[in-house]
């Protein structure tokens, strides 16, 4: 499970992969930052984290990840850090689906993935749908999405994004 990810063990250049059972693993919220980042890595070296299919070892683990809200829990991916990459691509396929975040929540940050002060993050081949807004990033700096599959959100937006405007303030 993702509170069990030894984060202190975890250093820039290290890939983490993410069980997709053999078809398909459900990973259903408990709470709202279900799968929380918990460190960064750094200009040169980044931290990844892949589907278990991109590994070179794929074999009762190659299904697709599904992070679920069960329309309760929002938040379905945290990260506040640097030098991020989240890749969910499989063979050209978008295998990390963040889904069913809670709506109409009481929060006035409530993104099915919430990437909050987040710097040189790169969020790629995943499918994100069902939830109040997409991909939150409040004061996030020079990230990059691509290869992604954002739909049906249903309140707010797609992408919500802030941060300095033109005269240094927020």
């Amino acid at each position: 499970s993702f509170p069990s990810i030894t984060w202190g063990s975890i250093n820039p250049g290290d890939t983490i992969y993410i069980s997709g059972g053999v078809s398909s693993q459900i990973y259903s919220a408990t709470s709202n930052n279900m799968f929380t980042v918990g460190k960064s890595g750094t200009s040169g070296s980044r931290i990844y984290i892949k589907p278990g299919g991109a590994s070179s070892s794929p074999l009762g683990h190659g299904g697709k990840v599904i992070f679920d809200g069960n329309g309760t829990f929002s938040q379905l991916l945290y990260a506040n850090n640097a030098y991020i990459t989240i890749n969910g691509n499989v063979g050209g396929e978008k295998y990390f689906i963040f889904q069913n975040a809670e709506i109409n929540c009481d929060e006035d940050w409530a993104g099915v993935i919430d990437l909050t002060s987040s710097s040189y993050l790169h969020l790629t081949y995943v499918e994100v749908k069902t939830g109040e807004i997409g991909i939150e990033m409040p004061f996030a700096d020079h990230f990059e999405i691509d290869h992604s599959y954002i739909h049906d959100i249903r309140q707010v937006a797609i992408i919500r994004a802030s941060g300095n405007d033109a005269d240094g303030s927020y």
